[in-house]
């Protein structure tokens, strides 16, 4: 009996086996493909085919690589690659801004620019389904002293897997603005939203998107990080800096190195920061500490916090003029300051040390600790010590890298924290 395959399906086998070698899955809605065929060869535009229906592009490039002089072009749009301004400098890959496209496309124009090595693209397909409702609250309209109306993630996220992991709360002292660094003619806003949260979770690995509030050129304003059984604006986002407690985050679509926002996005963030800073009774001209800028402005850019072009030039260049605005509307709209609880400082920020497989912490003990993965899965622990001076806990699995830790205290007051826990601590 002949066991050998039909040379028509042997040539099949051994064209997917060649296409698993440069693509792969990466998620429910990505597709990743490996591109080398700009090395040691002078600079020119590839044409390149996705094969796979594409409203969004992520770039990764070596860490010692750069995107200086690099574009994608697409649906009649150029689009700058430049670095994602919520890059990972432990990550063994350097990620581009997300670039959204209006109408799916199969092909687009890749210049690589200075990119010397492998390049990684990610292809997102965040198409609404087709029987997906229209957005009811778009219609709607709010006065400037109450919560704006918001398009909810049961509207944008029609469709695409909800997300799963224990929620933090988190007290609200500072208004963090970022831009997206991406299109600026990109006009189905629903979809650049969905993009940019497939991007967060499928292709950086994120438990959710990272902001809590994001708007669009068009003013509307869509409600980000699901909080679950919290409130919007008490759920800690993932978007400063990897210290985003006391923080919330709202990012602006668009980027605004080079230009200046619309008024009708301007006049949507001043709505939103507004309502935010009476609602939690925040002054918007002053200041309130934080572990990474002790004079942090209550309505601060990204890069006040740590070395990003977040939030773009322009619009940084704007947001004394945002507070004054904010802070008019405060007044007109009879808000109150209220007195501000005291957050942790880099002098008295908890200290944390890992000794002999357990976790050590103290200045001040913490009444209750909660740990967790960087995708936001909890870590059980088990408390082994606990005084006024110290507590110590020992996590039930071993696992060593970044992990998260949040804590409460007593008399009020909570702080979310990065650590690293050496590859020793799985042996310890």
């Amino acid at each position: 009996m002949n066991t050998k395959p039909h040379p028509s399906i042997a040539y099949a086998l051994w064209l997917l086996f060649l296409l698993a070698l440069h693509s792969n899955s990466f998620g429910q809605h990505t597709q990743k493909v490996i591109f080398d065929e700009h090395r040691n060869k002078s600079a020119r535009p590839y044409t390149i085919t996705t094969h796979y229906p594409t409203t969004g592009i992520a770039v990764a490039i070596a860490p010692n690589d750069s995107f200086t002089g690099s574009w994608i072009a697409a649906d009649n749009d150029t689009l700058w690659l430049k670095a994602d301004p919520h890059s990972d400098e432990s990550s063994n890959l350097q990620y581009s801004n997300l670039l959204t496209i209006h109408h799916a496309v199969d092909e687009f124009t890749f210049y690589p620019g200075s990119i010397q090595g492998d390049i990684t693209f990610t292809y997102i397909d965040a198409r609404l389904p087709e029987n997906a409702m229209p957005l009811r609250s778009a219609k709607k309209k709010s006065a400037g002293c109450s919560e704006p109306e918001i398009i909810s993630q049961t509207e944008w996220r029609t469709g695409l897997p909800d997300p799963e992991y224990e929620r933090v709360p988190n007290p609200v002292y500072n208004l963090i603005i970022h831009h997206s660094a991406g299109s600026n003619t990109d006009t189905n806003y629903v979809q650049v939203v969905r993009n940019i949260y497939l991007y967060h979770t499928e292709v950086r690995g994120w438990s959710d998107i990272g902001y809590n509030y994001l708007i669009a050129q068009n003013g509307l304003i869509f409600a980000g990080r699901d909080p679950d059984t919290l409130q919007q604006d008490s759920v800690m986002g993932a978007h400063f800096c990897a210290s985003n407690s006391g923080t919330l985050g709202t990012c602006i679509l668009g980027d605004y190195t080079n230009r200046i926002p619309t008024d009708t996005t301007l006049s949507s963030l001043v709505h939103l920061l507004n309502w935010q800073a009476g609602k939690q009774g925040l002054d918007p001209l002053a200041q309130h500490a934080h572990p990474l800028n002790a004079a942090l402005p209550v309505i601060a850019g990204h890069r006040d916090g740590c070395a990003t072009e977040c939030p773009g030039n322009k619009l940084y260049e704007l947001l004394e003029n945002l507070r004054q605005a904010s802070n008019q509307a405060f007044a007109n709209c009879l808000f109150e300051v209220n007195p501000l609880e005291p957050t942790p400082t880099i002098q008295d920020h908890p200290l944390i040390t890992v000794q002999y497989g357990k976790i050590h912490i103290s200045n001040p003990t913490p009444t209750e600790a909660r740990f967790f993965t960087l995708m936001g899965t909890p870590l059980e622990a088990k408390k082994t010590i606990s005084s006024e001076t110290e507590s110590v806990y020992q996590l039930s699995i071993r696992t060593w890298g970044l992990i998260g830790v949040y804590l409460h205290h007593a008399g009020g007051g909570s702080v979310a924290r990065l650590i690293y826990l050496p590859q020793e601590f799985v042996s310890e």
